[in-house]
């Protein structure tokens, strides 16, 4: 009896799984991720979206701190500049010279009939002669330097020429130190001045010196001669 073939082929090299079900899957695969998964991702996304809005919030609170701040610098940088400039202007207004007329005083000389000669503060019958004097004075810390002191004297708004005594004329005033400028008044303005009264005795004193700046002064003044004192009539050209 022969033996049958195998009808069905044979069975090929390898193919040991021949008899087992294969599936195959056409198209695309869709992954599900767990819910646990996209909850924690979407927490992450709102964590991460809430750290960079607070860092923009951050950055913009810095930037207006600094520009906040560097104003508020420069506005102590002026104020510090400006008292450092009133500290200076103070400091040279009061340590500095101040060279001024202190006084301007008259005084008579009388000449008695023996011939002696009296100085009087007011007039007598035997007065003659009407001295006036001006007292220049520094007031200020420090000495004066390149002083010049001047006088004017007028009589009815013309300039008389007198003799004056010599006048001190110091390069530097030192802080107290006086300075004097002298002269007579004969006759005949004597008695116009002071007896008949029919003309004015006016005099202008100029002061210049260093201290440091330059500064000059001229201050004008009238005899009246009933007190015997000199009036203040303010800056000279008035």
């Amino acid at each position: 009896m022969k033996e049958r073939k195998n009808t069905d082929g044979k069975k090929k090299l390898g193919d040991h799984h021949s008899d087992e079900t294969k599936t195959l899957v056409h198209g695309a695969i869709q992954v599900h991720a767990a819910p646990d998964l996209i909850e924690k991702h979407e927490a992450e996304r709102k964590e991460d979206a809430a750290q960079k809005k607070d860092e923009t919030k951050i950055t913009k609170w810095t930037f207006w701190a600094v520009v906040v701040y560097s104003g508020l610098t420069f506005i102590l940088v002026l104020i510090t500049a400006y008292n450092t400039q009133i500290s200076k202007h103070t400091y040279n207004e009061t340590v500095r010279a101040y060279i001024g007329l202190n006084s301007l005083g008259a005084y008579y000389q009388s000449v008695s009939p023996d011939g002696t000669t009296k100085a009087t503060p007011s007039a007598t019958n035997d007065s003659r002669e009407l001295n006036i004097q001006a007292e220049i004075k520094n007031f200020g810390p420090v000495p004066g330097t390149n002083c010049t002191v001047m006088w004017n004297v007028f009589i009815d708004g013309l300039q008389i020429n007198g003799r004056d005594k010599i006048p001190d004329r110091p390069q530097k005033l030192f802080p107290g130190e006086l300075v004097f400028l002298r002269r007579p008044i004969l006759e005949p303005n004597y008695s116009s001045i002071v007896v008949k009264r029919d003309k004015i005795l006016t005099v202008e004193v100029t002061i210049e010196y260093d201290a440091p700046k330059h500064e000059k002064e001229c201050e004008s003044l009238r005899f009246e001669p009933i007190t015997s004192t000199f009036m203040r009539l303010g800056p000279c050209g008035r």
